[in-house]
């Protein structure tokens, strides 16, 4: 064979193998090309640049081309952001059966989804992934539009990042490192306002300085930032000194408001300020009272906002805060329960100001903690639990709400389910909280926060929800250290004969001083082969035979019977021998105990071989319960008491 005959055959056998997919995947050149070559043989038939099929073969390429667009970089809390996908087949064959997914997760933890539109094959949302799936033309293309609303406020790491992935032989492939997958994260700005006033304790004549610092804690500028500081509350008692200035931005007054508007860059704080003068003599109320409102989104001062650094109060009004551990939370960082302070609304006798909440380990930082002096033990498995004359001083006129959470579970959070709350009206009233329901956790350490609502003359209750954490308007935070034990369940079971029936009691006590639930099961098993359950149990009991189960609730202090009673076969055909135990879950007679009190054996006589037993004259079955043993099988009493005479006298001649 000549070379080129050897030549043609290797390339044939080439194109052959190519022929037989009809289609090759790029790898990572998405740019559409396709396999083509020919075969040259002047003796073949194949002369260079013929275009006989037979030597000519060509290849065509799947490649596709994502391009994902964002409609911004830059978005505020409650603005919409939208996404574009557009998905193009670049290659020289249809595609079929593709998909393209994009994770949201980063984005997620800071905006909700809204929806999405779809131009070509089909998408769907399940979260946290978006999934594009469908076949492509030659040169088709399939548009998915999203969009997301920026939260306000954000609770993640304040910008909006992921990346669309594509199948292999796309431009987005797995570990690509192509821009147009992943467009530039959208970043959030976000402001944190706070407003101070200065001297705490003002006096006619004298000058009272505001200061508010606006600073940018997002990940972009905040461009238009609008406050507005209503003086409404101030001008009565003295005059602004129309002295408003601020590092940065313009500063405008138009009674009774000043207004400051700008831009705020990160690591930048603005800082606004301005004074009034006290008249002398002060005819007003005696009370500057104003708060500073954003009239933008992302900030912590929104209208309507119960933040206290949005606010001023002077006089310096005195808080209340918690002293349990942070996780609750407690400290001011956290958003901790705190409360305003008034003359006429508390917890006990006396109440102290704090300045920010105290972590600490046993909430027994706030000696001002004394609604209640006997704080009982919690006991796992009750089914109730009761704080009983927690003392509150209300004088407002109105009622007032005292409200109770305990974290009965011990996640380190008080959950809607652990509370209770009671209605406390004017007075000076004793009042009791009563939980329901409540889902323990293990035994150990845990925590109660007791809070008062009331109304002052500035503040209402109804302005003011019942939560366990953040400003509660007037009224108390107390924080107490609780301990949840395991509740101990004694079971005693016994059995009392009488002719031919047995009758079994049960008795259960727990040594909560509350309610608790309890259950146990009786297997009478190895009792029915010998007898008849006779269907009379009490106290609740159920039967399916073989089994008697019993669950409820044992009173504080007191205990729960139950009896029934089975009549022994007439004959006894079993072993001769009524045995059982009860089980009952946490308790002394749980599954496996060898405790003797959770068992009875009674022993029933063999019947008689024939009628007429002289043992057994009435024809009534006998049954003997078994007993300590005594002395020997069978001899008299009386033999025994002579025993003990003879003994005696014996001793007394010794």
């Amino acid at each position: 064979m000549t070379k080129a005959r050897v030549a043609a055959a290797v390339l044939t056998a080439v194109v052959l193998s190519l022929a037989t997919s009809g289609r090759v995947q790029a790898a990572d050149d998405p740019v559409p090309k396709q396999l083509g070559n020919a075969v040259v043989s002047e003796e073949g038939g194949c002369p260079e640049g013929s275009a006989d099929p037979d030597c000519v073969t060509t290849v065509g390429i799947e490649s596709m081309k994502i391009v994902k667009a964002v409609d911004k970089t830059v978005a505020k809390p409650g603005e919409r952001v939208t996404y574009t996908l557009t998905i193009t087949n670049t290659g020289t064959v249809p595609l079929t059966g593709k998909s393209v997914t994009d994770d949201l997760s980063g984005v997620l933890d800071d905006a909700t989804f809204r929806g999405l539109d779809t131009k070509g094959g089909a998408a769907e949302f399940a979260k946290p992934t978006l999934r594009w799936s469908g076949g492509l033309a030659v040169g088709g293309e399939a548009v998915v539009v999203y969009s997301v609303t920026v939260d306000d406020p954000p609770k993640g790491d304040l910008k909006l990042a992921n990346a669309v992935t594509g199948p292999r032989g796309s431009n987005c492939a797995p570990g690509s490192g192509d821009p147009d997958c992943s467009p530039p994260p959208v970043r959030i700005p976000l402001l944190k306002i706070v407003k101070k006033g200065e001297p705490k304790r003002p006096r006619p004549g004298g000058t009272v300085n505001y200061t508010i610092t606006v600073t940018n804690v997002g990940t972009a500028e905040y461009q238009g930032a609008d406050l507005v500081d209503d003086l409404s509350k101030v001008l009565d008692d003295g005059a602004y000194n129309r002295d408003g200035s601020a590092t940065t931005g313009r500063v405008g007054y138009t009674e009774p408001n000043l207004t400051w508007t700008g831009d705020v860059a990160l690591n930048a704080p603005v800082t606004i300020t301005y004074s009034i003068t006290i008249d002398d003599p002060d005819l007003g109320d005696g009370r500057f009272d104003n708060a500073v409102v954003s009239n933008g989104p992302g900030t912590n001062c929104p209208r309507g906002s119960t933040d206290p650094d949005c606010d001023e109060h002077l006089p310096a009004p005195l808080y209340d805060w918690g002293d349990a551990p942070d996780d609750y939370p407690t400290e001011r960082s956290k958003n901790g329960a705190h409360a305003l302070i008034v003359d006429d609304l508390r917890i006990g006798a006396t109440i102290e100001s704090e300045t920010d909440g105290e972590d600490h380990e046993d909430a027994a930082g706030d000696q001002g903690d004394d609604g209640t002096t006997t704080l009982p033990d919690l006991y796992l498995g009750e089914s109730g639990f009761s704080l009983t004359a927690v003392k509150v001083h209300n004088a407002t006129g109105h009622d007032a709400v005292l409200a109770g959470w305990i974290d009965f579970d011990r996640d380190f959070a008080f959950d809607p389910s652990e509370l209770a709350r009671v209605t406390v009206p004017s007075g000076d009233p004793e009042v009791d909280l009563n939980w329901s329901g409540a889902t323990y956790g293990e035994p150990g350490e845990t925590f109660m926060r007791l809070r008062l609502f009331g109304e002052s003359s500035s503040a209402r209750r109804a302005d003011f929800d019942v939560r366990p954490t953040g400003f509660g308007g007037p009224g108390e935070v107390e924080d107490y250290r609780m301990e949840v034990l395991p509740a101990e369940v004694k079971i005693v079971k016994k059995a009392k004969v009488s002719k031919d029936t047995v009758t079994y009691t049960i008795k259960v006590t727990s040594t909560s001083p509350n309610e608790f639930a309890a259950s146990f099961t009786d297997d009478l098993t190895r009792v029915l082969d010998d007898a008849s359950y006779n269907g009379d149990a009490t106290g609740g009991a159920t039967y399916a035979e073989p089994v008697l189960s019993w669950k409820g609730t044992v009173p504080g202090g007191g205990e729960v019977t139950v009896t029934y009673s089975v009549t022994v076969d007439d004959p006894a055909r079993g072993d001769g021998v009524l045995a059982n135990v009860v089980v009952g879950k946490d308790s002394n007679c749980a599954k496996g105990s060898e405790d003797t009190a959770c068992r009875t054996r009674t022993e029933v006589p063999p019947p008689p071989d024939k009628p007429g037993n002289p043992s057994n004259p009435g024809g009534d079955v006998l049954v003997r319960q078994e007993l300590p043993f005594t002395g020997f099988p069978g001899m008299p009493l009386a033999v025994l008491g002579l025993l003990l005479i003879l003994v005696g006298g014996l001793a007394r001649r010794i």
